[in-house]
């Protein structure tokens, strides 16, 4: 049987099949450029990361001011942090350089995956608000809201988006017609999704008041105040707003004024004075059936938010003693009381006549939202 011949186009030029499948293997090439992208940036930043671990070397044991016991210890610890960066970086950087390659599914999954994982963490400041107070299964989400807002995370986000971008272009544009087309609906689909359900969160966490750098802002308190330095937010007492602590023995807790006295069975005041008359009779002869407060003192105070009542003690619990500074004022017309707590064990309390350093700072920094 002889084929019919095809005739050559018009122009002379010598006519060729191209198969389907060719396109098909060569059009999946499109996010590979991403995935490229993605992997150089990662792998300058962990070159970036190692020059700034030669140059911590370099201040931490040439310069005399560096190396006190204290630097080198605490140059050891982050010394950790930065060579666990560039093992990141670059293990990431070489996870989505394969990925660009062809026939590499299963490197195509982990850069998904962590791309992914990256680009969820700028959403937990969105979704911070609707968190339980008690934190979520142990996590603890506070940090990772700070880590949030560093610097470096910019660095983190750009290739994580290269990366998301890149897995699922090739995704999409694998496989038969068909394929194809049902691949980018369903990718469409959840874009959309993500995007409504960013949106709605972005949307809670900017009805929140706006806080400056550094700052926390505590909305059903009405203030906003900077936290020392050693100290985190903790998850929180089901009465408390607010908790953090540095360390096992120093807490730091904000409450209502108003559910703190209705819960003592007193009358709400109207303005400090009444707070200065009413609030001792909180403290004294309290402490529970084995316990005791003493060395009561009511002192008032002015505040950044206006004027105030401080109120010191020292408790004791069977053997175990405790010092407690509470300050209480009035903020829009909420009582707020902010209570800090040192707790020494078996030791000696230091008396709480005067703030200590940190708590004298935090005062400082309070700021009405």
């Amino acid at each position: 049987m002889i084929r019919p011949s095809v005739s050559a186009p018009l122009s002379g030029a010598p006519f060729t099949e191209t198969p389907v499948h060719e396109e098909i293997e060569l059009r999946p090439a499109a996010g590979a450029r991403a995935l490229r992208l993605a992997g150089a940036w990662l792998a300058v930043l962990a070159v970036l990361v190692t020059a700034f671990a030669l140059l911590a070397f370099f201040l931490s044991f040439a310069l005399p001011t560096f190396g006190s016991a204290s630097s080198v210890q605490t140059f050891a610890s982050w010394l950790a942090v930065i060579l666990g960066l560039f093992g990141a970086c670059s293990l990431t950087a070489m996870v989505s350089w394969r990925a660009a390659a062809p026939r590499q599914p299963i490197a195509g999954v982990i850069a998904f995956t962590i791309g992914a994982l990256a680009l969820v963490v700028p959403l937990v400041p969105a979704v911070s608000p609707l968190l339980p107070p008690h934190g979520l299964y142990g996590l603890d989400v506070y940090r990772v809201w700070s880590a949030a807002y560093l610097p470096w995370s910019l660095a983190v986000l750009v290739p994580a988006a290269l990366m998301v971008f890149g897995t699922v272009s090739r995704w999409c544009v694998s496989g038969d017609a068909a394929l194809v087309r049902r691949r980018r609906w369903i990718a469409s689909s959840t874009a959309l999704a993500i995007l409504v359900s960013i949106g709605a969160l972005v949307a809670v966490d900017a009805a929140q008041p706006a806080c400056g750098p550094g700052r926390t802002c505590l909305a059903a308190a009405g203030i906003s105040f900077v936290l020392p330095g050693g100290w985190s937010r903790t998850a929180s007492e089901s009465d408390d707003l607010y908790a953090a602590t540095a360390g096992s023995h120093r807490r730091f807790v904000v409450e209502d004024g108003t559910g703190v006295l209705r819960d003592a069975g007193l009358t709400m005041p109207t303005d400090i004075d009444g707070v200065a008359a009413q609030v001792p009779s909180l403290v004294e002869g309290g402490g529970g059936l084995f316990g005791s407060n003493t060395g009561v003192s009511t002192q008032r105070t002015v505040l950044p938010v206006g004027p105030a009542v401080r109120v010191s003690y020292t408790s004791k619990l069977f053997i175990y003693n405790q010092t407690t500074v509470a300050v209480w004022f009035f903020i829009n017309g909420r009582l707020v009381v902010l209570e800090y707590m040192v707790s020494y064990g078996e030791g000696t309390p230091a008396s709480p006549s005067s703030d200590p350093p940190d708590l004298t700072l935090l005062l400082e920094s309070l700021r009405a939202l």
